[in-house]
């Protein structure tokens, strides 16, 4: 196999997996929202908890099925300006808070997931932590306060929040 050829093929399965990564993470998020019982109202017009959920996770899906597509088909080169691991990094941050949301619970994902965020994109420490924990305050006290939303809570916990 030439150097070429092995080049070829190492584009291609690059451009398959970053498709993967979001068809599985908006599988696992569609799945994962059917397990929302709760119901917000008991007017019958209502799409139910897990509405939303579910059309951000089929969103998902829909773009891993695109990229894949279009990237196959077409025989796109991946560009390299950036290195690729920070892609990969990015994209495996998001998808470790989607496993993580329903494991630990909104506040400590949320917050990590802001911190490392923010970490990967050489955010100063003080503005980092300032930043995340103003993130998980506001959004509790829209969800919580305001529209009266339980958040995602760790399993033990549940009852305490």
């Amino acid at each position: 196999m030439s150097p070429s050829e092995k080049m070829t093929e190492s584009n291609q399965s690059n451009r398959v997996s970053s498709s993967q990564i979001w068809l599985i993470a908006g599988c696992y998020f569609v799945l994962l929202s059917f397990n929302i019982q709760t119901p917000l109202t008991l007017n019958k017009s209502d799409p139910g908890p897990s509405f939303l959920p579910v059309i951000c996770g089929g969103i998902m899906v829909c773009g891993g099925v695109y990229m894949l597509t279009v990237r196959l088909v077409s025989g796109q080169q991946i560009s390299y300006r950036k290195p690729l691991s920070s892609t990969y990094s990015r994209t495996m941050l998001v998808f470790s808070y989607l496993v993580l949301l329903p494991l630990m619970g909104f506040y400590f994902s949320t917050f990590l997931f802001g911190v490392l965020s923010m970490r990967q994109m050489k955010v100063k420490m003080i503005p980092t932590l300032v930043s995340a924990l103003a993130v998980v305050v506001l959004v509790h006290f829209v969800f919580i306060v305001l529209f009266g939303i339980q958040l995602p809570s760790p399993p033990n916990l549940t009852p305490y929040l």
